[in-house]
């Protein structure tokens, strides 16, 4: 490996100081690495979006999300030449692509595929290309310092990708008219529609899921890549290496300035002292007996103490608060499982165990994607329990049956106030006030042509009303709501006085249409 020619500064960082380098990398390079990148993925998108009917743009996509680390290899082949100063032009990026295939790609796509360290784990699989227990290893003493991070970059990026995509489909459905958003809308509740707008909304929201995830992959793989060569750094000492390197070059530029600089000093060394060792010795004595006299302790103070005092002051120092004082803190901190989990008696046990455990996790992973596929394939079973629309009126057919009372209008009978009050007089008050609010629901429905459904609530009943009835008839309707609901739910007999209202006003505050304004 040629560290001398690499072109990012190589020194020892933190791990998400390492996230940063890889995404400056993307920065730097982004022209080299988004043109292949988008190519390699049109070549089988767009033939598959043109040529295969609406109903299968769901499978499209998911094969895009499967096949991504194929994306990923790429990705990572332009970085590493990048990163040791090689350019790639797209006709070399994309030649390589079946290269880069070649190496385990079955595993890349089946047990490899739901591992949450996957982006950190592929420069060891791709750039060292080692095998078996070797690569194991290898990927163990790697990902020992840095698995948590890596796990949680694989977590940040993928719920990035997601509100991305969200996001920008929200946005783009700001600017739709309203009468087109509401057809729109249905066609995730029905995907057997065949309409020319649906099958566009359909490849937009499918274009912005892919453009949206090739912007972010390659920030996702520059900072596993640049994880994994801060853990090397860490681990090989490239930073240091590189230092000596650097170092070896300046001397081995500067050295025949250095020999020439040596003789010269040495011919000025040998004529200086020729020269100083002409004066006698007499004249040197002199010399040094006119020095000023010093003293070999230089004292802070300008009397030095004595023994007892300075000790004294020493001991006072000592005994002093500020070097005896003491302080205990009580933290709360994650136990270091791997420091108190017990050695391994039976190693075969050991990795029984550990394949088991494997094993079982990823059988987990396949059926949470087996089932979010089957969720989404099969959503206009589901999906229109969640929506809050009502059926349009040419549509719309009025049922017959609403909280277990017949609302027809052959029901009721001709005198519904006469029945009611006889009810109540034989005190027979459920009865009664079930009557008055299947006459109320029956009017709803067949004369105001208020579009109510099963799944209605009296609360929706009271909102759908509101547009559609005049103050006075909503005001009666409220009052009636809320004593059917007392005695319904509350098992409260309500006032006479509430009921004395309700039965004089029911022909002239609410089944009457001339009330409205």
């Amino acid at each position: 490996m040629q560290l001398d020619q690499i072109t990012a500064t190589i020194r020892l960082r933190s791990s998400w100081e390492a996230v940063d380098l890889g995404f400056a990398m993307v920065q730097s390079n982004w022209r080299s690495i988004y043109p292949p990148l988008i190519i390699f993925n049109l070549l089988f998108l767009v033939p598959a979006f043109v040529f295969l009917p609406r109903a299968y743009y769901g499978y499209i996509l998911l094969f895009f999300w499967w096949v991504k680390p194929y994306s990923h290899r790429l990705i990572l082949h332009i970085l590493s030449q990048k990163l040791f100063n090689n350019e790639l032009s797209i006709t070399q990026a994309l030649g390589a692509v079946p290269a880069l295939l070649h190496y385990s790609s079955f595993g890349a796509l089946t047990f490899r595929r739901f591992s949450f360290s996957r982006g950190f784990n592929l420069p060891i699989w791709q750039l060292e290309r080692l095998k078996s227990n070797v690569r194991r290893q290898r990927q163990h003493i790697l990902l020992e310092k840095v698995h948590s991070q890596a796990v949680w970059l694989t977590i940040s990026f993928a719920v990035m990708i997601l509100i991305l995509t969200a996001s920008t489909v929200g946005i783009v459905l700001l600017f739709v008219p309203p009468e087109l958003f509401d057809s729109l809308r249905q066609v995730f509740f029905d995907p057997r529609t065949q309409r020319l707008d649906a099958t566009v909304f359909l490849i937009s929201v499918g274009g912005i899921f892919v453009a949206v995830t090739l912007l972010i992959e390659p920030f996702y793989i520059a900072a596993n890549f640049a994880l994994y060569l801060n853990r090397r750094t860490q681990l090989e000492a490239w930073d240091l290496e590189l230092s000596f390197r650097k170092m070896a070059q300046r001397l081995q530029a500067s050295a025949q300035k250095l020999l020439s600089l040596s003789l010269v000093i040495l011919a000025t060394a040998v004529f200086s002292v020729s020269i100083l060792s002409s004066p006698s010795e007499a004249n040197t004595l002199d010399t040094i007996d006119q020095l000023p006299e010093t003293s070999e302790i230089d004292y802070l103070n300008d009397t030095p103490l004595s023994v007892n005092q300075s000790k004294k002051i020493i001991t006072e120092i000592i005994n002093s608060n500020d070097l005896k004082s003491e302080e205990t803190t009580t933290t709360w901190s994650l136990k270091d499982f791997e420091r108190d989990k017990p050695s391994d008696d039976n190693p075969f046990l050991n990795l029984i165990g550990k394949i088991i455990a494997t094993l079982f996790e990823y059988t987990l992973w396949i059926l949470l994607v087996v089932v979010i596929m089957l969720l989404f394939l099969n959503r206009h079973h589901w999906l229109y329990l969640f929506s809050t629309e009502t059926p349009t009126k040419d549509d719309y057919q009025a049922p017959d049956i609403l909280f277990n009372m017949d609302v027809r209008e052959t029901s009721l009978p001709a005198d519904l106030i006469g029945v009611a009050q006889t009810l109540w007089q034989q005190q027979q008050f459920k009865a009664c006030l079930s009557l008055l609010y299947r006459g109320a629901l029956t009017q709803l429905i067949h004369k105001e042509k208020i579009l109510l459904s099963k799944s209605h609530t009296e609360g929706d009943i009271l909102k759908l009303s509101q547009s559609s009835l005049a103050p006075l008839q909503q005001d009666y309707l409220q009052q009636l709501t809320q004593a059917w609901q007392l005695i319904a739910y509350a098992h409260h007999q309500p006032s006479d006085q509430l009921m004395n209202h309700l039965f004089n006003h029911w022909m002239t505050d609410f089944a009457t249409t001339e009330s409205r304004s």
